[in-house]
């Protein structure tokens, strides 16, 4: 079986797979829209400029982040993020005003910031120790395929929850649980895994050593459009991914379910049906992202070809709300999470085949940082768009420029192709 995947699935594995699916119960997930629809009486203006105000605290501190991990250690960098994630879910229990939520969303996009990166470097310097450099799409398709395993178990959890409770804002409270088992295990992870640089000197000199190399590697134009491109989709993704949520409200409405339940409970067995089915997807999809049919076997091939059926996917969910199907439009979100993460592991194998090991933590923060002002940018046009139109408007028009840009690349992409033949 070792031999058949290219890697052994060893200790290390289990407490990867374990990281990420502990990391991925977020029971406030299937309706932190909602939660924040409630909170600021349906005014998508503000709340889309919540998710915004989070992407851009994400991305201003997205390469100090990674410098920082990369000069003293990712697993401590990890442990900051958690200790962040969980001061935030106990202050969105208690934030109640637009500008009140102005605090839980800065607190966690800090965390997020110091979380994102760091982890997939550790894995590939995993890979690296180990000798199974080959297995990368292989091994981190697997490992995020227990996140999506996680999201899905976390779904289930969460319509229980919201079931019992009496509102969203206890969800937060059950959701800093998990977070705190997580933080046990990374303590547990192997001090070989932080991939700090060699030792400099002072604190001063490691971390002026890291900004250097990634500077000397990274700010040039060649290196911004290769992390452009593999982050288009995600960041369209992040931006629009919660606009399910208000769309299977509209749908479930006209099911027969609303005869045996009350509207709260209707919205919670609903959503956490769906979230469950949609990550099991994703789990399945990131599990068997190696098998994606890619004749060239060009990794970026495979990564653009996923950008466009994201595209198209989210025109569908436009088109199918915008002719009153919610409930189609809404099931379209599954082929959504099912293409981001087949693109994911093929993401992680292209910036590792490009990038050196040494400042890997910051080059996948710069990628994480791109992610971040593209779905702070979308998510603000969403909100807008939204408030003055509808969700159909907002999706379709987003949806289309996505499609525009990822055909524009493909056509640039075979003519270097054949330039180079």
């Amino acid at each position: 079986m070792a031999k058949e995947l290219g890697f052994k699935k060893d200790w290390q594995f289990y407490r990867f797979c374990s990281y990420g699916f502990l990391k991925n119960q977020r029971f406030f997930e299937p309706f932190f829209m909602l939660f924040l629809l409630q909170k600021l009486l349906g005014n998508y203006t503000q709340v889309m400029f919540l998710y915004s105000l989070k992407f851009a605290v994400r991305a201003i501190l997205e390469i100090p982040s990674g410098v920082v991990a990369d000069a003293l250690g990712r697993r401590s960098s990890l442990l900051f993020s958690y200790l962040l994630y969980i001061a935030s879910f106990i202050v969105y229990y208690f934030s109640d005003t637009f500008y009140a939520l102005f605090i839980p969303s800065i607190i966690f996009g800090v965390g997020d910031a110091f979380r994102t990166g760091s982890h997939k470097a550790m894995i590939i310097e995993y890979l690296n120790l180990k000798k199974w450099t080959k297995a990368r799409t292989s091994y981190y398709g697997h490992t995020r395929s227990w996140s999506q395993y996680g999201s899905a178990i976390s779904a289930v959890i969460a319509a229980v929850l919201m079931i019992f409770s009496e509102n969203y804002d206890k969800i937060f409270l059950f959701t800093a649980i998990p977070y705190i088992i997580g933080s046990i295990l990374l303590i547990t992870y192997p001090k070989e895994l932080d991939g700090k640089l060699d030792d400099q000197g002072s604190l001063f000199e490691n971390i002026k050593y890291a900004f250097y190399g990634s500077y000397k590697q990274l700010f040039n134009f060649k290196t911004l459009k290769r992390l452009s491109f593999v982050t288009y989709f995600e960041g369209f993704h992040f931006a629009m991914k919660d606009f399910v949520q208000p769309i299977m409200v509209t749908a479930v409405m006209a099911l027969p379910i609303g005869l045996l339940y009350d509207t709260k409970d209707r919205t919670a067995i609903s959503l956490g049906l769906i979230y469950f089915v949609l990550h099991m997807f994703s789990a399945l999809s990131s599990r068997k992202s190696s098998s994606y049919p890619n004749p060239s076997g060009i990794t970026g091939v495979a990564i653009n070809q996923l950008n466009i059926l994201g595209a198209i996917t989210g025109i569908g969910i436009a088109a199918l709300y915008l002719f009153d199907l919610p409930l189609m439009s809404g099931i379209m979100f599954i082929p959504l999470y099912i293409f981001l993460n087949m693109q994911k592991p093929f993401t992680v194998t292209y910036i590792s085949e490009k990038f050196t090991p040494t400042f890997l933590a910051t080059v996948l923060s710069i990628e994480s940082q791109i992610v971040s002002i593209i779905g702070a940018i979308i998510a603000f046009v969403l909100g807008l768009l939204t408030q003055k139109y509808n969700i159909g408007i907002a999706i379709g028009v987003v949806s289309f420029v996505l499609f525009i840009i990822s055909v524009v690349e493909s056509f640039f992409r075979k003519i270097k192709d054949e330039e180079n033949k």
